[in-house]
């Protein structure tokens, strides 16, 4: 059976609820959605019926299996367009937002279990949930402990305080991005292992745990320190599905 696709697919409720918080020591804004979609069986049906990649050029270093997918999304780029503009007081356009969907479940990708602490090289990023049964985690933000960073910038463009820039320069010396990049492996993650999962990560304290949901999104700037909240326990037998886009 073919499955069409049409305007109703994404829509947006418009009684979705949105909810602000300001986390850590520099009150980033982390921005959840609940019931984001109108018809979010629709989507998540898109998921169920789509093939997926593990290739290392598709998933880069993720522990994850994806599927992208060009679909019309422009109501939603329309949307996140306002929302940054309203919160984060920026002005963008966003050029292309294709439909990612991302699993994962213990072993997916063989020999590499991607739940350590990263931040993305986009501007923006969100995530929408998809799980109807297994409902574990879900999204955190972490602060490295013996340097109190909270985020650094991922772009030349990426949205922080004239305050967190002073004191991520103060801490790493620099503001040159892939000169962070290298900071961000050497120092933060040196001594994150492969096998371990974020509840086990000692340089690092949790912030904020945004818990997974059917249909929530959760919106923040790509330069904050985050990670899929998965332990060891979860997602053995059962997939984590969500809707993943990150926005430059």
């Amino acid at each position: 059976m073919m499955n069409i696709i049409n305007d109703e697919t994404f829509k947006i409720n418009k009684n979705a609820k949105i909810t602000i918080k300001e986390i850590g020591k520099f009150k980033h804004k982390v921005i959840c959605i609940d019931d984001f979609y109108e018809n979010p069986d629709d989507v998540y049906n898109i998921t169920q019926n789509t093939s997926y990649t593990t290739d290392r050029s598709v998933i880069f270093s993720a522990g994850v299996a994806r599927a992208d997918i060009n679909y019309n999304l422009s109501n939603i780029k329309l949307f996140l367009t306002e929302l940054i503009r309203k919160e984060y007081n920026e002005d963008i356009h966003i050029y292309s937002l294709p439909f990612i969907a991302s699993i994962y479940k213990k072993g997916c990708v063989p020999d590499f279990e991607y739940t350590h602490i990263h931040n993305d090289g986009s501007d923006y990023a969100f995530v929408v949930y998809l799980n109807k049964e297994t409902i574990e985690g879900g999204t955190s933000l972490w602060s490295h402990r013996s340097t109190g960073l909270e985020s650094i910038p991922s772009t030349q463009s990426s949205k922080m305080s004239y305050e967190e820039l002073e004191y991520v320069s103060e801490v790493t010396g620099t503001l040159d991005i892939n000169e962070l990049r290298e900071f961000n492996s050497k120092v933060l993650n040196k001594n994150h292992k492969l096998d371990s999962y974020v509840n086990e990560q000692h340089d690092w304290e949790m912030l904020h745990l945004s818990k997974m949901k059917y249909n929530r999104m959760i919106f923040y700037p790509a330069s904050y320190f985050h990670s899929m909240h998965v332990t060891r326990d979860m997602y053995i037998d059962d997939w984590r599905i969500v809707q993943v886009g990150m926005i430059n």
